[in-house]
Order: C-alpha cells, then structure tokens, then sequence
C-alpha cells in the first residue's frame, strides 16, 4: 500500500523498490478526502527498443510462418503456439507434436532477419503438459541451422514447471535469425508449449 496524499498542494513520491517494468499501470485507490481525485507523473526510463515481442503472440507471424516436425492434430499445430493463447475456434492453447521424443521441434519464421534477445514459453493451457528443457537453434536462410552454445556446449535451457506461469530466458549474445527452432528435451506429460520472441 502507498502513501498518497494529505492536501491538494503538495506532492508526495513514492519510490519503488524493486523497480517494475511494464507497459501499462493501473491505479487503485484505497482511501480518499471528499472525492477521488489526483494528478501524477511516472518517473523511469525506457526499455530497451530491441527487446520487444517480435510477433508470435500479437498475429503478426502468421499460420504459414509456422512449422514442425509432427502435431497431435490440426487443433494443435505449430501456430497455436503463441503465448497466452487459449481455446478459440479450431484452435487450441499450444503447439503438441503427434511423437513424444526429444527430436521434435517447432519452428518459427520472423519474417526477416532478426536480433533475438529473449524466448518466453509457457506449457499447454487445457492440459497439464508442458516443456520442462530445451534447446535451441537458428538459421539466416532457413536451411543451415546452429544449435545456441554456451562455449563449446549447446545450451539446455529451463523451460517451465506448470502449464500458466510464462518462463522469459535471456540469450547473452543475442543471435541475428530469421527461423528460429524450440527442440523440447525434457517434458511433463507431453511434449507441449506456447512461446514468444523478443528482439527487433
């Protein structure tokens, strides 16, 4: 709970600690004089303009731009992958591949070439399934792929461990790909996830 106000002149800060990074914020009030009322200001900086969504969960990469090595079925194909996403029309909340092995893989093309900072996934949203390692791989040209290394050693990167919370996992480099590929190596249930990508 933040302190607010004791009269209509003056100005009271709040600091918060830890900083929050968002787009949107919403205030609630709590306890008022006479009527609820205020003036304000935000103070921070901007993020950084390469670490946006690069159009997974907001449509913008569209349902050919999507591919895989198997799917349970047309509802769960690789383009309902998109993070956050639910049950709507033929669609479902996840991409499930038909096989349960860890040679699966779900590709995403960004459209161009991109620099890739982030990866969000999140499991399955009307099962308890979900992804709980992988790794991942990324082409220019979509034929020559590379595993991401840390050193000499393909990268394992933690996926989740329960189907809502979103897992966000920072690439230190970032790579530059237009096709970037999630290989699933270990699961819950089944091999399953939703994901975004961030960059520019």
């Amino acid at each position: 709970m933040l302190k607010a106000n004791v009269d209509n002149y003056s100005v009271r800060s709040n600091a918060l600690s830890p900083a929050v990074r968002a787009r949107y914020i919403k205030l609630v009030p709590r306890g008022w004089h006479s009527r609820i009322c205020m003036r304000l200001e935000f103070y921070g900086c901007r993020a950084d303009p390469c670490d946006t969504p690069l159009g997974v969960q907001d449509h913008r990469i569209r349902k050919s731009m999507f591919s895989t090595t198997s799917m349970a079925n047309h509802y769960y194909g690789p383009w309902s992958s998109k993070l956050q996403d639910r049950n709507h029309g033929h669609y479902r909340g996840g991409w499930v591949p038909r096989i349960n092995n860890n040679k699966q893989w779900l590709q995403i093309n960004l459209g161009a070439r991109s620099r890739v900072n982030r990866i969000a996934i999140q499991g399955r949203y009307d099962a308890n399934q979900w992804t709980e390692t992988f790794k991942l791989s990324y082409s220019k040209d979509g034929s020559k792929f590379a595993f991401y290394k840390v050193g000499k050693y393909e990268r394992i990167f933690q996926g989740n461990n329960d189907r809502y919370r979103v897992n966000v996992l920072r690439l230190i480099p970032p790579v530059v790909a237009q096709y970037v590929r999630i290989h699933p190596q270990t699961w819950y249930g089944h091999v399953a996830l939703r994901t975004e990508i961030y960059g520019c």
